[in-house]
């Protein structure tokens, strides 16, 4: 859990096993020999195939977040457990986070930071970062984060937002002043700045790479909170050191926590980078714990939220 208000809530009702070990042995063994009810994630945990097939006392399985590409959601619905979510209690602090992400590679916030801490104060003279106010940001998926985002970048900086998002009911996305372009292709080359905001699936996964960089404007930038697979990193890399794009800012990535920060992507100029961070803060962390714990405890006591993302695949009425 990621604050300790889950963990308070579910010890009035229920037994805590405790790990931090997530090997699928030790987590195979847990299962087994404890016969756990449910299992509550964060990541960097995965539940795999391989351990589900060995869980038959679990009846339900919680993520921390909005994404489940930690949980092998296929193999849990084969075996009639239940697969919940908490998919909006992060989603002001993820849509805070991409902003951060998308001024500090528009204003070049990296360059200064180290052009002071070297005493190179003639930067100054040489450095010209951008203006984000009027300008069009393009949202790849419009849910409970990317929405956000949207009344941020129109009330605080007068952003004309436009969206690609085929799941979303156009007269919702007009209400809230997004224009909904019809594929990815009619986007990308409209767009000042392009934020992504969808789970990373196997339709998603490198979603934007070499075509879609091709499309976008060379002073555009991109900034991805959502999952690393959704972006092709080494296709990013090449459209980056070839000044096809102007820059980057990247919360997540496709090897993360392991991250290979010797490859050509980590050592170029025009990127921002943070540690899978969008989502923790000290506000959301509280929301995530307190609304996962309470959930679990509801489901177990027979009571289903609206959380349980294949209710209807395991005959679940919500």
């Amino acid at each position: 859990m990621y604050h300790p208000v889950g963990e308070k809530i579910l010890a009035q009702e229920a037994h805590l096993i405790k790990t931090n070990d997530y090997d699928p042995s030790n987590l195979k063994r847990i299962v087994l020999e404890e016969k756990v009810d449910a299992i509550v994630l964060r990541g960097p945990a995965r539940i795999t195939r391989e351990v589900i097939e060995e869980a038959d006392s679990v009846k339900a399985i919680s993520g921390a977040g909005r994404g489940l590409d930690n949980i092998d959601v296929e193999a849990a619905t084969e075996k009639g457990i239940a697969v919940l979510n908490c998919p909006s209690v992060n989603a002001v602090s993820v849509a805070e986070h991409a902003f951060l992400l998308l001024l500090a590679a528009a204003k070049k916030m990296l360059l200064c930071d180290n052009a002071v801490r070297q005493g190179n104060y003639d930067l100054r003279s040489n450095l010209r970062p951008n203006e984000i106010t009027g300008k069009v940001l393009g949202l790849i998926g419009t849910g409970a984060i990317g929405s956000c985002l949207a009344a941020m970048a129109i009330g605080g900086f007068k952003m004309k937002v436009r969206a690609y998002d085929p799941f979303v009911d156009p007269s919702e996305a007009e209400a809230q002043g997004i224009e909904l372009y019809p594929d990815l292709e009619s986007l990308l080359p409209v767009c000042d700045f392009i934020s992504l905001h969808v789970p990373l699936t196997p339709e998603t996964e490198n979603l934007i790479s070499e075509k879609e960089f091709k499309l976008m404007k060379p002073t555009a930038i991109i900034v991805n909170t959502a999952r690393g697979g959704v972006i092709d990193e080494v296709a990013l890399t090449e459209a980056l050191r070839e000044n096809r794009i102007a820059g980057a800012g990247l919360d997540v990535f496709c090897d993360e926590p392991d991250l290979q920060c010797d490859l050509p992507l980590f050592n170029t100029e025009n990127v921002v980078f943070s540690p899978h961070i969008g989502g923790i803060t000290e506000e959301a962390t509280y929301r995530m714990a307190e609304a996962v714990a309470t959930n679990m405890l509801a489901f177990l006591n027979g009571h289903y939220p609206e959380s349980i993302c294949n209710a209807e695949e395991i005959g679940i009425k919500v």
